[in-house]
């Protein structure tokens, strides 16, 4: 009696390792990079010496600017179309939608947080006509 065996194509390494790669592909795609871990500046806490009266661009604004808003809002991003965040002056000729998004209708940072300090001190800064220093 003749016993039939048959022929595979490879050998149980290569099947292991041809079902097995796609899906470890699949999960180091997934967990490996998330916007939440992306390099973004972090702000910092507002230091208790800047108040409303003191507030400034280079103690405060800038900060926020670039850690809440520069990862969707500059060149080349994706709301860089509406508005591009480079500096003072690009902050300056968008005042009025900035105020709008961000303390009126309160729909900005998109996906991100703004404390009730921060707001503080930024609509300060705006009153306070956005000094530079």
């Amino acid at each position: 009696m003749k016993t039939k065996i048959s022929k595979q194509k490879g050998s149980p390494w290569q099947l292991i390792y041809a079902t097995s790669l796609p899906i470890m592909i699949f999960i180091i795609a997934l967990v490996s990079c998330t916007k939440d871990q992306a390099t973004t500046p972090t702000p910092e806490t507002p230091n208790e010496s800047i108040t409303t009266a003191n507030v400034s661009f280079s103690n405060f604004a800038r900060q926020l600017f670039q850690s809440k808003c520069s990862s969707c809002h500059s060149v080349g991003s994706s709301a860089s179309a509406k508005w591009t965040y480079t500096d003072l002056q690009s902050i300056r000729d968008h005042k009025a939608r900035i105020q709008n998004a961000v303390l009126v209708a309160q729909t900005m940072p998109l996906g991100g947080t703004i404390s009730d300090k921060e707001k503080e001190l930024l609509a300060a800064w705006f009153e306070r006509n956005m000094p530079e220093n």
